[in-house]
């Protein structure tokens, strides 16, 4: 069968799954990111925090196999996440864009709940652009990304969500 020659063939490597991803799975995928960051800064571009607003969490994305904190610095890292991040995140002053990004107010230059659509800190979007590490990351932040701006869309589902948390 020729579909079978497109198959992957992923028989041999275990794919950790997020319910049973462990501190030493985190820690691979942590060093792995690292390597990705020694290897940009041998290439001249450089990823150091300039305060330690940089080294805040102001974004989180959950992906399929990884949940990541997003630095405003840029940079994303992956964390193990029992299942209480997501519940805790709005109380912490973040708003969902969908079921796996949510994003810090103060990084949120404008809301547009007409168009569903939240343009986010100029300067985040750059250090994003520059600084993130992981395709899995980048891919799911794309995804929600309008065109090539530093305008996501709002999944329609959390458009109420966030109008009550703007409005109050």
């Amino acid at each position: 069968m020729m579909f079978n020659f497109f198959k992957r063939n992923d028989k041999n490597k275990a794919t950790p799954r997020k319910e049973d991803l462990d501190r030493e799975a985190i820690q691979k995928r942590g060093l792995e990111l690292a390597e990705v960051t020694k290897k940009r800064h041998a290439a001249g571009f450089p990823q150091q925090a300039k305060s330690q607003e940089d080294l805040t969490a102001v974004m989180y994305v959950f992906t399929d196999r990884w949940d990541y904190a997003i630095m405003k610095l840029g940079i994303d890292v992956p964390l193990l996440d029992d299942g209480s991040l997501r519940p805790s995140l709005r109380k912490k002053g973040f708003l969902p864009l969908n079921e796996s990004v949510y994003i810090h107010v103060s990084q949120i230059r404008s809301v547009d709940l007409e168009a569903l659509q939240i343009e986010i800190d100029p300067e985040l979007d750059r250090n994003m652009r520059r600084n993130l590490r992981g395709d899995d990351v980048m891919e799911k932040l794309q995804r929600c990304r309008e065109k090539d701006s530093d305008i996501f869309d709002i999944d329609r589902a959390f458009a109420e969500e966030i109008r009550a948390i703007i409005e109050r």
